[in-house]
């Protein structure tokens, strides 16, 4: 998908809001219409456009007896998206989310938790142990963010400077 198209989609707050619950569990029309207080009609034409741009997909699960089939929808896959925008830069990228994660070599306090979290017997110790993990890691991507916007600004400077060398050259 090209970063573009993604930026129209997720432009619609409805459409964020139907995603957003869409990454928590899937969930069928009627939930989220009711969730989002948002028409069934309306509802469906931006699930339409979430599903032609690949960002959500459907399946139908039995229902009760006399009941027809329910037609759930789920995310289809994950994504970051960074959007750099001043004077002299503007870059958007699009990253793919991969289902199974990678945890690079300095990251290995975070693996450490991961295996006890994977060897833990009580749901007690599991719930302590993800509360401490997921702190962990959104510090870690909070002073990757504050080390990536200092590059950026640091981007942006060269930019300006050659600019300006460029400009002096010229005349």
């Amino acid at each position: 998908m090209e970063v573009e198209e993604l930026l129209y989609v997720l432009g619609n707050p409805t459409r964020r809001r139907i995603l957003k619950l869409l990454s928590q569990e899937p969930k069928y029309l009627i939930q989220l219409s009711k969730e989002l207080d948002v028409s069934q009609q309306a509802i469906l034409k931006h699930i339409t456009v979430l599903e032609r741009f690949g960002l959500i997909s459907s399946y139908e699960e039995k229902g009760e007896l006399p009941a027809p089939p329910r037609k759930y929808y789920t995310l289809s896959k994950g994504f970051s998206i960074t959007v750099d925008l001043s004077p002299r830069l503007a870059d958007f990228e699009f990253w793919e989310v991969s289902p199974q994660p990678e945890i690079p070599g300095r990251f290995k306090h975070l693996r450490r938790e991961i295996e006890r979290l994977e060897a833990c017997r009580s749901l007690e110790e599991a719930s302590e142990i993800c509360r401490r993990l997921l702190g962990r890691i959104d510090e870690e991507i909070r002073e990757l963010e504050e080390l990536r916007v200092k590059l950026v600004c640091l981007k942006r400077y060269v930019a300006e400077r050659f600019q300006e060398a460029f400009k002096a050259g010229r005349s």
